[in-house]
């Protein structure tokens, strides 16, 4: 599901070209990571042949079938409508919660709590730079995210604009 959300959102980009080919490039390795990931825990879950090819084969068409159905609704509404504008932010704040769900619960606590290679570290300062590389990964991806935002065209009128179209169609509802 998080796969298709993500697709959607690449699938309604109306940007400039190379906007949308950035971001195709992003979502091209994300999806490759995440792919060798699922992989990983479908050998690691002793599946049947078959069962783990169709759970590979699904997670593949999960991200295409997203940016189709993006496609297909962009052509049909405005993308700086206010509803379009929150479609997309709940969309996206579904899509960053079950991600942080995933990750958090699904597989770093797993991995850090119960995982044979960090049960198998001999000393505690291991186990720490576990730790540490995990907040030097987040940071990393937190500066990026904040590199981002410097490249925005839309002005900061235009965004205090948006922020008010967007507080008077809340306060309506």
């Amino acid at each position: 599901f998080h796969s298709v959300i993500i697709g959607i959102a690449l699938g309604v980009q109306t940007g400039d070209r190379q906007e949308v080919i950035a971001a195709l490039v992003t979502l091209s390795f994300h999806q490759l990571l995440e792919g060798v990931a699922l992989s990983s825990f479908v050998i690691d879950a002793g599946v049947t042949m078959i069962k783990g090819v169709t759970m590979v084969v699904v997670y593949a068409l999960t991200c295409p079938v997203g940016i189709a159905i993006g496609i297909g609704i962009s052509e049909s509404y405005d993308a700086n409508s206010v509803t379009a504008l929150t479609v997309q932010g709940v969309f996206n704040g579904i899509s960053g919660g079950m991600l942080l769900y995933i990750a958090l619960v699904q597989i770093i606590a797993v991995d850090f709590g119960h995982s044979s290679l960090i049960a198998r570290m001999p000393r505690p300062l291991m186990r720490a730079a576990c730790y540490l590389s995990l907040i030097v990964g987040a940071a990393a991806m937190a500066v990026i995210a904040l590199g981002e935002t410097d490249h925005d065209d839309h002005g900061h009128a235009e965004h205090e604009e948006d922020h008010h179209r967007l507080l008077r169609m809340l306060r309506h509802v």
